[in-house]
């Protein structure tokens, strides 16, 4: 038996914050048109997660921008940082007597 504090599972966005909050999120990050740093970027996520009670450090704001990024629901077009507009994580489908619904 280990001693002391258990170990903490690393922080993963995608198991940790509902799709809703980070559909919302990035929505609120990106208000404004694209961002241009990745300093500024990192700092929008923090203040957009914050408004849906998601604190996030820098180091976990890293994890959430690399998330996106892997989801291709953020795209990197030289320095700046654009809501990719056919991001398919956002489509949600619905299994409705035997079809898939697209909403």
């Amino acid at each position: 038996k280990k001693s002391g504090r258990p170990t903490k599972e690393p922080f993963d966005p995608q198991r940790e914050i509902p799709e809703d909050v980070h559909r919302a999120a990035v929505d609120a990050a990106f208000a404004n048109g694209n961002i241009g740093s990745y300093d500024d970027y990192l700092e929008r996520l923090k203040e957009a997660y914050g408004l849906h009670n998601v604190k996030l450090s820098y180091n976990k704001a890293v994890k959430v921008a690399t998330f996106l990024g892997n989801k291709q629901m953020v795209i990197k077009e030289g320095k700046n940082y654009i809501l990719n507009p056919e991001c398919h994580y956002w489509v949600q489908l619905y299994f409705i007597a035997g079809a898939y619904i697209l909403e």
